[in-house]
């Protein structure tokens, strides 16, 4: 209790470090490393890398890319 007086100063420092956000606002909020939420973003990211791999057909992709490369020659291809 004897030292109560000094928070006042150190209040009014606070205060003027808050205030400093007012003309130089924070760019981002800092990042979150609840180890619950980097759980979740992983399995959401292998959710979706198994849907996609089961969703792709490969045949269907050669023959886009053939057709492609054929394209391409051809456009190439002195006449």
């Amino acid at each position: 209790m004897n030292h109560v007086h000094m928070m006042y100063g150190v209040m009014d420092e606070v205060f003027q470090f808050v205030g400093t956000f007012k003309d130089f606002p924070p760019r981002s909020f800092p990042p979150s490393f609840n180890p619950a939420n980097v759980m979740e973003t992983t399995m959401d990211a292998m959710k979706r890398r198994e849907a996609f791999k089961e969703n792709l057909d490969l045949d269907k992709v050669r023959g886009a890319l053939n057709k492609m490369i054929g394209d391409a020659v051809q456009q190439a291809a002195p006449q």
